[in-house]
């Protein structure tokens, strides 16, 4: 028996050892950590942000953070591209090869940044038009509307590092990132509202994010085991019709994602009116979340999936898949049943009531607890098999 005990006691130890030195574990736990730390982030903000903001005030800050999701598609999926375009070099450690791409695709994403700025400043007024803004809100959004550019514009230069960091097998930082600096964002928020500084505390709170993970990338590539450097070779014609030839297909996936989250709010904003916006924000938040944790759970089979797939081993492969979906559909149905039990109750707590869609609204967006899961199960195929343009056209 004492035998048994110290054996499993060894076992043990010599698991939290190689989960300690593992690099997937760490990604994993970081990503997990995000999650969680973002999903209570969005929750507390909603809460903060309800006690400080009229209605016509929320609907506006929710249409800016819209509007810029779309410009930051704007880098035509360059940033999520660089990653897989450095793996190779990075995992044959040429660092002249490195170089050309870090600086093949610094030199995009900077003059990606500089226009998405200048687009952002040219589309702001007519936005604030299309949206029919309050008069007396109409200064403060268009301050809010156009440094909001600039600052998603400036953002896009260090857009590619969390590809570097992947293909660099670092890419635990990233989601360690993510779940720290929207609570800095938080804490700048919070702390403008009370100042009075209303609808730009947002701004100022979004700047000081940014600027925030800027830094956080820009040491961890000064540390990085094959630093980049600049390299003017870099600027080949062939090098960049490649690099727009795989991010086209990440840019329609990234985009068309950006439309189905943003496009009822812009709406909403444009055919009802702005009061109306957190509402149908605030309601769908809850149900949002959920659908994000039932989405990692048939992504955390990807790997797996995509190792039977490329090894062609098709029974195991569709068997697996099969599995993967009762799992999905099952989780599904539950996350459902959350949202028509307790939804409403969530939305009271936060806000204190008056921002509840209502129970019709509410089967609508328990019936995408179903159909959001199952769509994107399905949808995991196309990138397995390689198909990202058929992906993005589904």
């Amino acid at each position: 028996m004492i035998a048994l005990t110290s054996l499993k006691i060894t076992r043990l130890r010599s698991l939290r050892k190689r989960l300690k030195n593992s690099r997937a574990f760490r990604t994993a736990a970081a990503s997990y950590l995000a999650f969680i730390s973002t999903a209570v982030w969005g929750l507390v903000t909603i809460s903060v942000a309800v006690s400080y903001l009229t209605k016509e005030e929320l609907g506006v800050w929710t249409v800016v953070s819209a509007f810029l999701g779309y410009l930051v598609w704007m880098d035509l999926g360059v940033g999520g591209a660089t990653g897989r375009m450095m793996a190779d070099s990075v995992a044959q450690r040429d660092r002249d090869e490195i170089n050309r791409w870090w600086t093949a695709t610094r030199a995009v994403l900077f003059c990606q940044g500089c226009l998405i700025a200048i687009i952002g400043l040219l589309l702001a007024p007519t936005l604030i038009t299309f949206l029919n803004v309050p008069t007396n809100l109409i200064e403060e959004a268009r301050w809010v509307f156009m440094s909001g550019a600039i600052i998603t514009g400036l953002s896009l230069l260090m857009r590619g590092a969390p590809g570097l960091l992947m293909a660099q097998e670092r890419f635990y930082w990233v989601p360690l990132l993510q779940a720290v600096t929207p609570w800095l964002n938080l804490a700048v928020f919070y702390l403008l509202l009370r100042a009075e500084y209303g609808l730009r505390a947002y701004l100022w709170a979004l700047a000081a994010s940014q600027a925030a993970t800027w830094i956080a990338y820009y040491l961890l590539i000064r540390q990085s085991p094959d630093r980049p450097r600049y390299d003017r070779t870099g600027f080949e014609r062939s090098r960049f019709r490649r690099l727009f030839g795989f991010s086209g297909n990440l840019t329609v996936i990234g985009l068309i994602d950006t439309m189905m989250a943003t496009l009822p709010a812009l709406m909403i904003a444009r055919l009802g009116n702005l009061s109306s916006v957190p509402i149908y924000n605030f309601s769908w938040k809850g149900p949002l979340l959920l659908s994000g944790l039932v989405g990692r759970t048939y992504q955390s089979f990807y790997p797996g999936l995509q190792r039977l797939y490329v090894s062609g081993q098709t029974e195991s492969f569709r068997k697996k898949h099969e599995q993967v979906g009762k799992i999905t559909l099952g989780i599904s149905l539950i996350a459902a049943a959350g949202v028509l039990s307790c939804n409403s109750m969530l939305v009271h707590f936060l806000t204190g009531g008056g921002f509840y869609i209502d129970e019709y609204g509410n089967l609508w967006f328990a019936l995408a607890m179903i159909t959001i899961p199952i769509s994107g199960y399905f949808r995991i195929l196309m990138p397995i098999s390689g198909n990202l343009g058929k992906n993005a056209a589904i």
